[in-house]
């Protein structure tokens, strides 16, 4: 059973991608931690693309830190740091990025994709997303796992409602 703070979505498409994360954009505030999860080529850039527009940024300057590991974009809400972790393994050096310094000091929202390879170093993150394929009437779509921390549960449950999987759907 799905917990009160657990939303599942289908992402039709791109676009789809990108509105939910302006939906989530809107709510995220300097010193949340964003944990996103999923295969390859599921989103989670994309998804990032909107959280920045949400946030009032610019999301065409959004790009992959797979090999940079950590970007930064300044929103009017403030800063986001969108990690990848896809290449650190259980890298024991996550606090020379400077990912946990900035949650802990507000100083900016963080957003890692692949939190999974370094979750044993990370506290528990505000929102946890997880992308995954899925096939809709036969045509390539995402599937989201949305869980949300006590404090955003009254705040963000209607906004992320319209995208929410009716109770019965597969």
């Amino acid at each position: 059973m799905k917990s009160e703070g657990e939303f599942k979505i289908y992402l039709s498409d791109h676009d789809a991608t990108i509105e939910l994360g302006s939906v989530i954009g809107k709510f995220v505030a300097l010193g949340m931690l964003i944990h996103l999860a999923g295969e390859l080529g599921t989103g989670k850039t994309t998804l990032v693309k909107g959280i920045v527009a949400g946030m009032g940024g610019v999301p065409v300057d959004v790009s992959s830190p797979t090999f940079t590991i950590v970007n930064t974009y300044e929103t009017p809400k403030g800063i986001l740091l969108h990690a990848d972790m896809y290449r650190m393994g259980q890298c024991p050096l996550i606090d020379d990025t400077g990912l946990l310094d900035a949650v802990e000091k507000k100083s900016a929202a963080v957003v890692i994709e692949w939190a999974d390879r370094i979750s044993t170093q990370i506290e528990r993150p505000d929102i946890i997303i997880k992308l995954m394929h899925t096939l809709v009437e036969g045509k390539h779509a995402r599937t989201a796992i949305i869980s949300v921390g006590k404090p955003l549960i009254d705040k963000i449950r209607q906004p992320l409602l319209q995208f929410a999987i009716p109770h019965g759907a597969k």
